[in-house]
């Protein structure tokens, strides 16, 4: 007698939940996305109760994310910035130490600059200049429809 019910798994409260975000109208890809965004503690996740790239997740929602993120690194990485900074300048610590530490300085204000760049950029591209080239893109596209119907072709 062999028992059918050892060879089928049973249904995880995981694949309840992703049943039910299925019925909700959600993509497999979403709906992959949503447990993954949760178990990271992602705030998106927290705020709505639904993962990344569902629920309201816009462009600015992802620049002000990475933001924060430089924010933070910026912030974890302070005291280590001024301890640098103290030990670069301090006349009694060897001078191989005080290279150390000038090299240790720079390479951690490269790093918070060039992430500051990246985030700036990205504001700049998504934030400012989006609105813009659509403007851009709509001045074209209503001249190109006027000039097909004042100018029909042969």
């Amino acid at each position: 007698m062999t028992d059918d019910n050892a060879a089928t798994p049973k249904p995880s409260p995981l694949d309840a939940e992703r049943a039910r975000l299925r019925e909700s109208g959600y993509t497999d890809s979403e709906v992959s996305q949503i447990p993954i965004s949760r178990a990271t503690g992602s705030p998106q996740a927290q705020a709505t109760g639904v993962g990344v790239g569902v629920g309201g997740q816009g462009v600015l929602a992802g620049v002000l994310a990475n933001l924060g993120v430089l924010l933070a690194h910026a912030r974890n990485v302070l005291p280590a910035l001024l301890l640098d900074f103290k030990k670069t300048f301090d006349g009694s610590a060897a001078p191989f130490e005080r290279g150390k530490a000038l090299g240790s300085l720079v390479v951690k204000l490269a790093i918070v600059g060039v992430l500051g760049y990246a985030v700036k950029q990205e504001w700049n591209q998504h934030i400012i200049s989006t609105p813009e080239i659509t403007v851009q893109q709509a001045r074209e596209a209503g001249a190109n429809a006027n000039a097909a119907t004042h100018h029909p072709r042969m």
